[in-house]
Parts: structure tokens; C-alpha cells; sequence
């Protein structure tokens, strides 16, 4: 039931923080049982504000992920990808919301950063490198670990593949990497689509058992020469037994003037979506300093476009999912800085920017619920976030198609 009386503006602004006085006509939806959905303006933007509220103890709720058509390849909008989630009876109860999710490639509807399904890594990595400062960047994903925990922050790939006794490390999953030298695993998700680029870099290309292995630049090739050479010695008349282990490293954050400083961790999520750049870590701002952090560009951190976002408050019991209209008369959107302080207003202590402008929607209870700035309306993405009862896992959807 929607309610746009005075009485749910003041719980409102008691629950998150609301200044009452900072915004004009506001909307209140329960949607379900710790999820809200809430609508809000600002003249001073002007802005047109959309936010759902998750309390994950009271579902309870998760968060999982999705690729446009179930498959690598392909875009779809986020209301289809929700509604067909719904529908097929993979989500244990209800999809009540769902928001865009990565950057993405335009033609192909490849996403851009990590991409974790169900716990099957569909992408994965090695970062991006930025050689005048001889740094590699991992930039801002969010993760859900196995137990519902969210994590946000730069996630770095640690792939091995255990071959008999020996252990060697492959770089990446389903990607072209940017990098001089790479070993990738590609499996059946990427399909026929080529594995080289234009550069022409791939010295090796090897499926040992039916484990894919492509070497990018010399020294990945002499690592692959190296794994087929030891998965056809014998042992006793036996092939060595071969797996491979892939994991997420979340690393070490120093300590900060509000929280304690943050051990580097293991990870083998059950969902990975990309974003960048992360706005709010403990409770601080990092959008002022997005250029030089994540190597944003001004025209994209300190200009106003229509955004979205996730944060989590209070340890991780509270999720929010965010979008911000603009390039309207009625809501210009906001630069990163700007979004930040929203985050910050609404206690959000963890909080990442996702693909906006056009592809900015918000999913609510069957209906977009911002206006996409698109002149068509709801633009097709690579993949989204939904929002999902919990319950026992699926298995991960496995359909490919080549661009």
C-alpha cells in the first residue's frame, strides 16, 4: 500500500535519516515483508530519488545475479530479466526488485568486470593494469559469500589448477585480457566466439581433459607447455588426476578513522557483479578522490548523468538498491561526489556506483519505477541485480549464443 502522508515522512526520516526539510513529495511502498520501496524528491537538484530497502533478516533475502538471456552474450532489459526470473521458477519465492548492473560492451552485451552466478564464475579478471603508476587496479565489485554476507570493495581472481602434485595459477575466466601476458580458461559460456583480438597475442591454445587453456604472450605459453606436459605423465599406469579451484581475494583495506583495518580474504562467492568506482568504504566519502582511486574520468565522475548504485548498512543486514534519474527537467542526476553524500546521508557504511545514464532501472514489484533517460524508454543491459528469497541453490544457467 502506498502512503504519501506526513505521519511515513517522519518514520521515514527517523529509520534513514531523512532531513525533512531536503526533499518534496516522497512515496512509501511496502512491498514485502523488510523490503520498502522509496521515492523521493529534491528540488535543489532537482532530482527524482528511487531506493529500495532490504532488510535481509526478514525474508529472509539475498542477492543474486543475472546475465541478459541466461547466457555470456546478449542484452536484455532489467524488468525482462526479473520478470522471466520470476517467472521460470528458479528463484525460490519472489523477484521483488531488480536494478542494472555492470558497465558493458554495447555490441555484444559483454559485461565489463567480474561475474559471478550462483556460484559459477561466468567471467573473471585479471584487473587493469596502470602502467605509469606500475600498479595493477582491481576495481569496485560486490559480492555475496555463501552465507548472504555482502562484500564491497576491489575483488582480485586466484584461479589453480592442480595437476597431480604440481599446482600451476591461471589468470582469468572468459576474458580477452588486456595485459601482455595471460593463461585464461575458457569454457562453454563463451561459445565460438573468437579468442584473439586484433593484437593477434595468443601464443597458445590447448583443451587438456576438457579444461580450455589459451596463452596470451610467451610466458603463459611456456606455463601451458608446462601444465600439458605434467597431465601426460603417468603415475603407477594412471594420468595424474586434474581440478582447478577459482576463488576472489578481497584485499587488505588499512585501518580508517572509523572502523579497524580489514584483513585480506578468501572468498568463493555465490554472486559477483561489477561496477566501479566504490563511493563509500566505513562510513567515508572516496568520491572526490574516484579519478586517481579507480581512474574514472571527469566526464563521468563530476558531471550529472542518471545513476545507479548499491550500499549496504549496519553490518550488512541492510541492503539498498538506488537510481537517480536525469538528463530531465524534473531530476538532472548527480555527479559521484553527489552520490555519495546521498549514501552517506542514508547511513549507507559500504556503497558502489553501477552503469547509469541510460541504463539506469530501478525494478520494483513488476513495474520501473524511475524514468529511464532513454528516448526509447528502458534501455537493454548486459546484466542486473535482483533481489530474491532465499533458499536452496540453483544450479547456474549454462545456455550460450555467439554475438
Amino acid at each position: 500500500m502506498v502512503n504519501r502522508v506526513n505521519y511515513y515522512c517522519r518514520v521515514l526520516s527517523i529509520l534513514v535519516g531523512l532531513p525533512l526539510g531536503a526533499q518534496g513529495a516522497m512515496t512509501v511502498d511496502t512491498v514485502a515483508p523488510g523490503i520498502t520501496y522509496l521515492h523521493f524528491t529534491r528540488p535543489a537538484g532537482p532530482w527524482e530519488i528511487h531506493l529500495a530497502r532490504v532488510d535481509r533478516t526478514q525474508g529472509p533475502w539475498t542477492l543474486t545475479v543475472r546475465h541478459a538471456g541466461d547466457s555470456f552474450w546478449g542484452r536484455e532489459t532489467t524488468s525482462s530479466m526479473a520478470t522471466r526470473l520470476a517467472t521460470s521458477g528458479a528463484a525460490v519465492g519472489e523477484v521483488p526488485v531488480a536494478l542494472n548492473a555492470d558497465f558493458f560492451d554495447l555490441r555484444t552485451g559483454e559485461v565489463t568486470n567480474n561475474q559471478v552466478i550462483e556460484g559459477e564464475v561466468w567471467k573473471a579478471i585479471l584487473g587493469f593494469d596502470v602502467p605509469r603508476e606500475r600498479r595493477r587496479l582491481q576495481r569496485g565489485q560486490f559480492a555475496i559469500e555463501t552465507d548472504g554476507t555482502p562484500v564491497i570493495g576491489g575483488l582480485a581472481f586466484a584461479g589453480r589448477l592442480r595437476v597431480g602434485g604440481q599446482t600451476f595459477v591461471f589468470d582469468a575466466v572468459n576474458a580477452r585480457p588486456t595485459q601482455a601476458s595471460a593463461l585464461v580458461r575458457f569454457d562453454a559460456r563463451w561459445g565460438t566466439t573468437p579468442v584473439d583480438d586484433s593484437t593477434k597475442r595468443v601464443t597458445g591454445d590447448t583443451t587438456i581433459r576438457g579444461i580450455r587453456l589459451v596463452a596470451y604472450g610467451a610466458s603463459a605459453r611456456a606455463r601451458l607447455d608446462s601444465i600439458a606436459m605434467a597431465s601426460r605423465r603417468r603415475w603407477w599406469g594412471r594420468a595424474p588426476r586434474l581440478s582447478f579451484e577459482q576463488h576472489f581475494v578481497a584485499p587488505a583495506i588499512p585501518a580508517s578513522a572509523s572502523a579497524p583495518s580489514r584483513a585480506e580474504r578468501m572468498l568463493t562467492p555465490r554472486a559477483v557483479g561489477g561496477g566501479w568506482p566504490v563511493l563509500v568504504r566505513d562510513s567515508v566519502s572516496l568520491a572526490a578522490q574516484a579519478d586517481s582511486l579507480e581512474r574514472t574520468a571527469p566526464s563521468f565522475s563530476a558531471a550529472r548523468h542518471p545513476r545507479s548504485a548499491i550500499g549496504t548498512s549496519e553490518g550488512g543486514r541492510i541492503l539498498w538498491l538506488i537510481a537517480v534519474d536525469g538528463r530531465q527537467t524534473a531530476s538532472a542526476g548527480m555527479t559521484l561526489v553527489e552520490l555519495a553524500d546521498l549514501m552517506r546521508e542514508l547511513g549507507i557504511t559500504e556503497g558502489l556506483n553501477l552503469d547509469g545514464g541510460g541504463s539506469t532501472a530501478l525494478w520494483v514489484a513488476g513495474t520501473v519505477r524511475n524514468r529511464p533517460s532513454d528516448p526509447t524508454g528502458e534501455r537493454t543491459v548486459g546484466n542486473a541485480v535482483m533481489i530474491v528469497r532465499d533458499g536452496p541453490r540453483e544450479a547456474a544457467p549454462r545456455a550460450e549464443r555467439r554475438p
